[in-house]
């Protein structure tokens, strides 16, 4: 029987935090029947729907907030038809293919507005600093997708301002 991988998209929304330096929200996974974690606002990638579409459904299921604006180049509201095919080219932010899992995701860097709140899906919603992202990923349970988008974002969204 062959399994077919899983596409998913992560959201990472940032914004500049009170203190002037870049901060990325993350939120506690209350999904039934999974364990809760920190995590991006991710899910499944329905048939039919872009990256842009998955990211605002995701990003409104999961946290209230509405998308924005999209960081990641390529990634528009729609996707161009070329040889009767709907086709995105861009360039994520991280991806990252669980193998044992079957999932591939894609990390679509995102701009929004509104005030997160708790769902059935998600709570406690925490906008992060790059010193407060790294005492999770050392001390906390983080999904295993978003650790390595989490370690990426240090090296070029989470760099302090001077």
């Amino acid at each position: 029987m062959e399994i077919l991988i899983k596409p998913v998209v992560s959201v990472m929304v940032l914004r500049t935090g009170d203190d002037g330096q870049p901060h990325i929200l993350l939120q506690r996974r209350t999904k039934p029947g999974q364990i809760e974690c920190w995590e991006l606002p991710q899910g499944k990638i329905r048939q039919g729907e872009n990256l842009h579409q998955a990211a605002h459904r995701e990003l409104a299921e999961e946290t209230g907030l509405q998308l924005t604006r999209v960081l990641t180049p390529g990634i528009a509201a729609e996707a161009p038809q070329i040889g009767g095919h709907r086709l995105q080219s861009f360039q994520p932010a991280s991806c990252v293919l669980d193998v044992t899992g079957e999932y591939l995701a894609v990390c679509v860097l995102a701009q929004a507005t509104g005030e997160a709140m708790d769902t059935n899906e998600a709570c406690g919603h925490r906008w992060m600093s790059r010193t407060d992202i790294q005492q999770v990923l050392d001390t906390e349970e983080v999904f295993p997708l978003n650790i390595p988008m989490l370690h990426a974002a240090f090296a070029v969204h989470l760099q302090p301002n001077t």
